[in-house]
């Protein structure tokens, strides 16, 4: 769990040495702010900028009228985070973490170097997996250090970024939180049939769907929409 959301970890770290970005743009906005359409220029004075991909946002005023009114998914936001959402740097990180695993895991009677090997592996796909599996939700990278040249968004930019399509991303994050926990649970027995341990199975249980679908869904599809069109424009204006 810890190594499959190191990409989001790493983009609070990278956001304060200022080497990824974010800059937002929503529909009741009315135009794009001063920092958002300052970041479009740079990318395009740095070759950062696709106008085959990239929408040109638009500013406020009625000779362009016809441009980008902003994303109206969950997540309104120019994107520059080519090192923590992209393949290359998370395999790095992957490799690194899990050499780290084996090495220490090998001298391990219980685990051995196979037991080792295997976690290592494990580990790697962890980690490799959310730029991966982002590339569905919004933009990440193959490569990272340039926002423009391996960057893949499926979708019309992202299920997260397309109100038309966030019913689909609930459904799927759904899926892929429910249908792994289920074949876990699947194959795994209780350690014996005393009602204690019956208790802390239920115990877990409830847990998941605390954190799974509580926590995680709700504040992506509840909460952050609400922030988006109800806190935020008022703040903003």
């Amino acid at each position: 769990m810890k190594c499959s959301m190191l990409s989001d970890g790493l983009v609070i770290f990278l956001y304060m040495l200022g080497l990824e970005r974010g800059y937002a743009f929503a529909p009741w906005m009315g135009g794009a702010p001063p920092e958002t359409l300052a970041a479009v220029e740079r990318w395009k004075s740095r070759g950062e900028w696709d106008p085959n991909v990239d929408r040109e946002p638009y500013d406020g005023t009625n000779s362009t009228a016809h441009l980008f009114r902003g994303f109206e998914g969950a997540f309104p936001f120019y994107l520059d985070i080519t090192y923590s959402h992209s393949l290359q740097y998370m395999a790095i990180a992957g490799a690194f973490i899990g050499v780290v695993w084996a090495v220490l895991g090998s001298g391990r009677g219980a685990v051995g170097r196979g037991g080792a090997l295997a976690g290592a592996a494990v580990l790697f796909l962890c980690t490799v997996s959310h730029p991966a599996l982002d590339m569905v939700y919004h933009d990440a990278y193959i490569l990272s250090g340039n926002r423009t040249l391996t960057r893949v968004a499926f979708l019309d930019g992202g299920l997260w970024q397309n109100a038309r399509l966030s019913a689909v991303g609930f459904i799927l994050e759904l899926c892929l939180a429910i249908l792994p926990y289920m074949i876990w649970r699947a194959s795994r027995a209780p350690a014996d049939g005393s009602a204690e341990t019956g208790v802390e199975i239920q115990r877990d249980h409830r847990l998941f769907w605390a954190l799974a679908l509580g926590f995680n869904l709700a504040s992506l599809y509840l909460l952050a929409p609400g922030m988006q069109y109800v806190a935020w424009p008022v703040g903003y204006r």
